[in-house]
C-alpha cells in the first residue's frame, strides 16, 4: 500500500466542547458618568417638535429642560452635555421655524382670501323664482 490509499491520521483527542472562558466584567466607574435624564428628555422634546407632532410647545420644553440639564450637568459632572446642547439648538431651530410657518401662513390667508373674493363670480343665479 501507497502513502494515498491510508487513511488520515487524527491526533488522539479532541478538541474542547465548548470555547474559551470569559472574561471578567468591567470594574466600577469604567462606564463614564451617568446620563443626565432631562438632557435625554430634552432631546427627545426637540426631535418631537421638529417632527411636527406637538409643534410650538415641545421645543419650548425642550428649550427649558436643556438649559435645566446644562446647569445640572456643570453642577453635578454627569454625562450628556451633547444631548443636552442638541437639545436646545434643535428646539431654537423648530421655534423659529415654527414661527415663520405661522407668518407664512397668516401671509397666506392675507394675500389668498382678498384675491378670492375679488375672482369670485358673485352669488350663483337663482332659477327657482321667476
Amino acid at each position: 500500500m501507497s502513502d494515498s490509499d491510508q487513511p488520515p491520521q487524527f491526533p488522539a483527542y479532541s478538541p474542547p466542547p465548548y470555547g474559551p472562558p470569559g472574561g471578567y466584567p468591567p470594574p466600577p466607574g469604567f462606564y463614564g458618568p451617568r446620563t443626565n435624564p432631562l438632557a435625554v428628555i430634552s432631546f427627545i422634546a426637540s426631535l418631537v417638535g421638529v417632527v411636527g407632532l406637538i409643534p410650538i410647545a415641545a421645543p419650548i420644553a425642550g428649550v427649558i429642560l436643556g438649559h435645566l440639564s446644562l446647569s445640572q450637568i456643570q453642577r453635578t459632572g454627569e454625562g450628556g452635555r451633547g444631548l443636552a446642547l442638541a437639545g436646545v439648538i434643535i428646539g431654537y431651530a423648530a421655534i423659529a421655524l415654527g414661527i415663520i410657518g405661522i407668518f407664512l401662513l397668516l401671509f397666506a390667508f392675507a394675500v389668498w382670501i382678498p384675491w378670492a373674493a375679488l375672482e369670485s363670480p358673485g352669488p350663483p343665479p337663482n332659477y327657482a323664482t321667476p
